[in-house]
């Protein structure tokens, strides 16, 4: 199907106002790399961060149903349950604040919570974990991998920073997404109708305000 100079009209009003969910979002105070990545997927997905090895980053925020439970709240390492429901962890590091409360500024910060909380993971010291992990061959190559320009890399900020590195890749790009990228008929002709009529509508009076 053609496309018509309206279609291409719209197109650039979108394109002035929003920009498309990226495949990543990167953060320049801990760059991403493949090999960061590769060690925040797996931390993310092992239950020895979890004292008993019961839970994983995934079991609250599982990644095969969206990036939540399911549960009203989640089920804790020592069969407690949070007061509080797990939000998403997909498209998260895009939000200016973490955690329902806001208290964590980033994906980084925020992944150190949780291992250390004594209802969700109950990891009682950031040493406990760095020792545990010290004694897996897996991580030892991994993390010297990940950070090569440090001696020792075994710390727990670097625990946080790769699990932040592969939640900074969970990003769900949308069919508006794709049409932004300049793909008119990403978008179906009445859902490029119902934009014209935001646009006309809605978008001068925010504009305005």
């Amino acid at each position: 199907m053609a496309v018509t100079p309206a279609d291409q009209e719209l197109l650039q009003k979108a394109q002035d106002l929003f920009k498309p969910v990226a495949t990543r979002v990167e953060n320049p105070a801990n760059p991403i790399t493949n090999k960061k990545v590769a060690l925040g997927k797996l931390l993310y997905y092992d239950t020895r961060l979890s004292k008993t090895g019961n839970n994983s980053c995934n079991s609250c925020h599982n990644l095969s149903t969206f990036g939540v439970d399911n549960l009203p709240t989640s089920k804790g390492d020592n069969g407690g349950f949070g007061g509080r429901n797990s939000p998403t962890v997909l498209n998260a590091a895009y939000h200016t604040t973490q955690f329902w409360d806001g208290r964590a500024a980033d994906v980084e910060e925020q992944a150190g919570g949780p291992i250390l909380n004594p209802v969700e993971m109950a990891i009682p010291s950031k040493e406990f974990l760095m020792d545990r992990l010290k004694g897996i061959t897996e991580y030892k190559d991994m993390f010297k991998a990940a950070y090569p320009e440090e001696s020792n890399p075994f710390f727990y900020e670097n625990v946080q920073k790769a699990i932040a590195a592969f939640e900074r890749t969970l990003t769900i790009p949308s069919s508006f997404d794709k049409y932004l990228k300049g793909d008119v008929h990403a978008l179906s002709s009445d859902a490029r109708t119902g934009l014209k009529h935001l646009w006309t509508l809605v978008v001068p009076h925010v504009i305005q305000v």
